[in-house]
């Protein structure tokens, strides 16, 4: 079967994922350059996605650019089949007529939002361990401070030190932290 000039451009890969920094979905036509659209939803930055891409082939026309071909893999045609229960697919169906799109776009919705919920589960996953890792640190640094703050307090209202006279101590910068050189615990990191 060969394909008509027309549904050439309906057959272009998308790539849609989600940007933590801006809190959209981005869709991206990787072989068209710079043809990508945000949305709030997947399907609403498919949906703007397809419109941008109507409208890059539009002007690449006019001004005589040279349209590249829809990228190709010979593992993977796009197409599935798919069995499942006739209840999953009765429901399936019915949810689509409610959202106004054919059981296939449904379908295609559902599965680009499950990939990117996968991917985001896993970069919440990874914020979550950093996250803890400052925790830890700011923790470890406001102790020292508080220390810090408490011994120069003492000094200065000229009561001695609690353990030994005060002295300026080098640091080191230990993960982004400074941490103190010298092995007392619950010292300050300045002064010991």
């Amino acid at each position: 079967m060969s394909l008509k000039k027309t549904e050439m451009s309906d057959i272009y890969p998308v790539k849609i994922e989600f940007d933590p920094e801006d809190n959209v979905y981005i869709a991206e036509f990787l072989d068209l350059p710079g043809c990508f659209a945000p949305g709030a939803s997947v399907e609403e930055a498919y949906e703007r996605a397809q419109r941008a891409k109507g409208e890059w082939i539009r002007v690449a026309k006019e001004q005589g650019l040279p349209i590249p071909a829809p990228s190709k893999s010979d593992e993977y045609s796009g197409r599935i089949l798919l069995r499942l229960p006739t209840a999953l697919h009765s429901m399936l169906a019915n949810r689509a007529k409610i959202q106004a799109t054919s059981l296939n776009q449904y379908a295609v919705h559902l599965l680009s939002g499950a990939v990117v919920g996968d991917t985001l589960r896993d970069q919440i996953g990874q914020l979550e361990t950093k996250i803890a890792s400052l925790e830890t640190q700011l923790i470890r640094v406001a102790r020292n401070l508080e220390v810090s703050y408490s011994e120069l307090t003492r000094q200065m209202a000229g009561t001695p030190a609690s353990s030994s006279s005060l002295s300026l101590q080098p640091h080191k910068e230990i993960g982004g932290a400074h941490e103190a050189v010298s092995g007392t615990t619950g010292t300050s990191p300045w002064i010991h």
